[in-house]
C-alpha cells in the first residue's frame, strides 16, 4: 500500500511506510492504469518513506490518462 504524493509525465513519488530499494524495479495499479517504472530515491522523511519512481519506456501519465482524486492545480489556485 502506498500513497501517491506527486505524478508528472516521467514519474512520480510514492509515500510508503517501507524501504524500497534504489533500482528496484516497482509497478502499481491506478483505478484507470497500470504503471511500471524504476526506484530512483528512497528517504525517510517524519511520516514515512518517500520513494522516487522514473516510469518505464513506453509508461508516462498526462492529466487526460488519469486525474488522481487528489491532484492539486496550482494555476486554478491562483486565479
Amino acid at each position: 500500500m502506498a500513497l501517491l504524493e506527486d505524478i508528472s509525465p516521467s514519474g512520480a513519488c510514492l509515500q510508503t511506510e517501507f524501504v524500497l530499494p534504489v533500482g528496484s524495479d516497482i509497478e502499481w495499479d491506478s483505478p484507470a492504469r497500470r504503471f511500471t517504472g524504476r526506484v530512483r530515491y528512497c528517504e525517510y522523511r517524519e511520516i514515512g518513506y518517500f520513494v522516487g519512481v522514473e516510469f518505464a519506456d513506453g509508461c508516462e501519465w498526462s492529466p487526460a490518462s488519469y486525474q488522481p482524486a487528489h491532484l492539486l492545480d496550482v494555476k486554478k489556485l491562483m486565479s
